[in-house]
């Protein structure tokens, strides 16, 4: 069976447009699907992108978006899972949520639990996390967001990736920083834009690529999922 890998994260997992009124990039573009042309058909590459979802806070008018209520969900479709990509916590910096660096990073800490833990129940192994901190949130307030994130907001983006660099040590994870391979768009302030998919995409492939080289086996409970008529 192919490795599986699950992409699970929000707009810009999904490939929203930069102030693109809901409008999304085609295959090949987004980065989750550079990732699976990158890697090729020895490996299936998941898409489980949703715009505004967050790690586990709950949005009053949509509550659907909570990334931990739905992971489980999101998990059990997909399995076997050799490997999950989470890449959350710009929606989670919404200044309507009031919430810091560290609480959006316990957020986080509550999904890695939660997929350890329901995985290994289900699949009987762990997949390997790839904990990727998002690009920074840039000046929000010339665009359509204006009224959902604040300076506030900014600042505490700059600080998740060493939240998040604690957190894969803690959990064995790798860790990739999105800032240092892309930017916001200067439209919206919160979306990356079609080389910035790209250049993430890119930086993705290789940390993905490093490391199955480097753990080339399939796991053989694979088989328990995989039945030949």
């Amino acid at each position: 069976m192919k490795k599986r890998i699950l992409c699970y994260g929000d707009s810009n997992t999904y490939g929203y447009l930069p102030a693109g009124n809901g409008r999304r990039y085609s295959e090949g573009v987004r980065w989750p699907s550079l990732l699976q042309k990158l890697l090729g058909d020895e490996y299936t590459v998941i898409e489980e992108g949703l715009c505004g979802r967050t790690t586990d806070a709950e949005p009053i008018d949509a509550p659907w978006k909570n990334g931990e209520s739905y992971l489980c969900a999101a998990l059990s479709t997909h399995r076997p899972v050799d490997m999950v990509i989470f890449m959350l916590g710009t929606n989670d910096l919404k200044a309507s949520f009031h919430r810091t660096a560290e609480t959006v990073a316990a957020g986080m800490k509550a999904i890695l639990e939660q997929t350890d833990s329901f995985l290994m129940l289900k699949q009987e192994y762990l997949p390997k996390i790839l904990l990727i901190s998002p690009a920074y949130i840039s000046d929000a307030s010339r665009g359509p967001f204006a009224d959902e994130f604040n300076r506030t907001s900014q600042q505490m983006s700059r600080l998740l990736a060493k939240q998040y660099q604690t957190l894969a040590n803690e959990y064995d994870a790798l860790f990739l920083d999105a800032a240092d391979y892309a930017v916001t768009s200067e439209r919206d302030g919160i979306h990356i834009d079609a080389e910035n998919h790209r250049r993430l995409g890119e930086a993705v492939y290789e940390t993905v690529r490093n490391w199955y080289a480097e753990h080339p086996e399939t796991d053989p409970k694979h088989e328990l999922f995989d039945v030949h008529e």
